[in-house]
C-alpha cells in the first residue's frame, strides 16, 4: 500500500468526501471524474474513508474544494506567509 494511502481514515476526511459528492451532485459523477466506480465512492463513504492524495488535487481543480478540506492530514493549512516548501527548507537548514 502506498504511503499516502496508509491512514486515510483521519477525522474530517470522510466529511471532505461527502462535500465532494455534494458538489459533483452524485457519487457516479465524482467517480467518473476520478476514474473510479460509483461503488468505490460508496464503499469509502460507508467506511468513513477519504480520497487519495492525487484524487484530492483533482477534486480541488475540478470542484474548487480545498485539498485541506479533503485531506487535512496531508495538506495542512499553511501559516500566513509561509509555504510548506519554505518550512521544509527551514527545517533542513
Amino acid at each position: 500500500m502506498p504511503v499516502f494511502m496508509k491512514d486515510f481514515r483521519h477525522p474530517g476526511i470522510a466529511d471532505g468526501l461527502r462535500l465532494a459528492v455534494e458538489r459533483a451532485q452524485t457519487q457516479a459523477a465524482l467517480a467518473g471524474m476520478l476514474g473510479l466506480s460509483q461503488s468505490a465512492i460508496s464503499k469509502r463513504l460507508a467506511k468513513r474513508e477519504g480520497l487519495e492524495a492525487e484524487e484530492a488535487i483533482i477534486v480541488e481543480r475540478e470542484l474548487g474544494i480545498s485539498r485541506h478540506l479533503l485531506r487535512p492530514d496531508l495538506y495542512p493549512l499553511e501559516e500566513r506567509g509561509t509555504s510548506v516548501v519554505d518550512r521544509l527548507n527551514g527545517a533542513r537548514a
